[in-house]
């Protein structure tokens, strides 16, 4: 059964009655659905899960927080892409995600029943390196409860800061993704971004030509561009 979280990012307590969640159609937000009339309270911080199979997905991931559990309807997301949309009452957009298999960990071989988490909350859903598979190690899964695959961007220290030194793509939860952070003056810029090993070779490009806002962050998963894992060693950012 499919599930979808919401995470209470800001510092208030937040209602989720009235709250829609809907897909996409042809381009055009659809089948928005209520997820519930009552008065159900998120936390500043707080997780709480959205499914219409709560047991099922108690059975498929017994390390869930079946107490952060709301059984609701949802609209119908397909497993290979689809369209994830959060309405407020009035049917006013507050979030939207677009996804395919392709935000997937490269190296897993299966991905049925694996979720894709956001990485970090305070960066945009339409970043594609702000998504990565959920750990192994985690199983999976962490249905009501942190994130296995959480990590702030650092806060930028000067224009540029990456983090962390050395990681560990391995898909265990544990600083799986190298994120560069950066800050500059006024937006505006347009920046190139790319990976190389120490004889100069450009192994994986993560931005082209790209708009730049104030500040922002990208990550990288240690996959080459032809889907292979890179090899353990030094690595080199260029921006």
């Amino acid at each position: 059964s499919d599930f979808v979280e919401l995470y209470n990012h800001s510092g208030k307590v937040l209602g989720l009655a009235g709250l829609r969640m809907a897909n996409e159609e042809d381009g055009q937000i659809a089948n928005p659905i209520v997820i519930t009339q009552a008065s159900v309270l998120l936390l500043p911080g707080e997780y709480i899960l959205l499914t219409e199979d709560p047991a099922n997905i108690a059975t498929e991931y017994p390390q869930g927080r079946t107490d952060r559990f709301l059984l609701c309807d949802l609209p119908g997301y397909n497993n290979g892409e689809g369209t994830v949309v959060l309405q407020d009452p009035q049917g006013n957009m507050l979030d939207l995600f677009r996804y395919t298999d392709d935000l997937h960990f490269p190296l897993i071989n299966e991905t049925e029943g694996v979720s894709l988490e956001r990485v970090d909350p305070a960066r945009s859903s339409d970043e594609p390196t702000n998504w990565h598979s959920a750990a192994e190690t985690a199983g999976w899964a962490t249905p009501g409860f942190l994130n296995s695959q959480f990590s702030e961007a650092p806060e930028p220290s000067g224009e540029m800061t990456i983090e962390p030194a050395i990681f560990s793509p391995d898909n265990d939860g544990y600083q799986d993704l190298l994120t560069i952070r950066y800050r500059f003056n006024e937006p505006g810029f347009v920046g190139t971004l790319g990976i190389y090993d120490l004889a100069g070779r450009e192994v994986r490009r993560l931005m082209e030509n790209t708009l730049l806002g104030a500040d922002g962050a990208v990550s990288w998963d240690g996959v080459m561009e032809g889907g292979e894992k890179a090899r353990v060693g030094p690595y080199v950012v260029v921006f």
